[in-house]
């Protein structure tokens, strides 16, 4: 009994060590759900590659886009985004839109990696109260910083 019991210990033992090294690549990462969720929460666009908004996103001669607005709310597993722009005709008169993005979320310690119901994936990192992301877009890298508002 007693043999049986040491054998059973150690193969759970070296379970235990192969899993670990199995799933570490040199940093701590939590599974998705555990743990606290302190990415929950809404937040509110700061700023877009560093600049305030509004931030515009094309000029050219039919006209301008600028982003003027954005809001991250962040649940358990899910998230919503809306961002709202004008849209600025040659003739100077602005047009508002908003677009709303849905779709789950996981947390792996600061990383947060968002699936839109759209398709694709991107990942983003949380950083005291401030949430990150960088997403393509048509001229480059686009960094999003959001802060926390509730």
């Amino acid at each position: 009994m007693r043999g049986m019991r040491r054998t059973l210990a150690a193969a759970l033992w070296i379970l235990a060590v192969g899993t670990g090294a199995a799933c570490s690549d040199g940093t701590t990462i939590s599974s998705p759900l555990a743990g606290d969720y302190w990415a929950r929460g809404s937040y509110r666009l700061q700023t877009v590659n560093g600049w305030a908004l509004p931030y515009t996103m094309r000029n050219d001669a039919s006209g301008r886009v600028l982003l003027a607005a954005g809001q991250l709310d962040c649940e358990r597993t899910t998230f919503s985004q809306a961002l709202e722009f004008e849209d600025v005709g040659p003739s100077g008169l602005a047009t508002p839109r908003q677009t709303v993005t849905l779709g789950t979320l996981a947390v792996y310690g600061s990383r947060v990696v968002f699936r839109p119901s759209t398709g694709g994936e991107f990942e983003g990192t949380v950083v005291g109260n401030r949430l990150e992301y960088t997403i393509q877009g048509n001229m480059g890298p686009l960094v999003f910083v959001f802060e926390k508002i509730s």
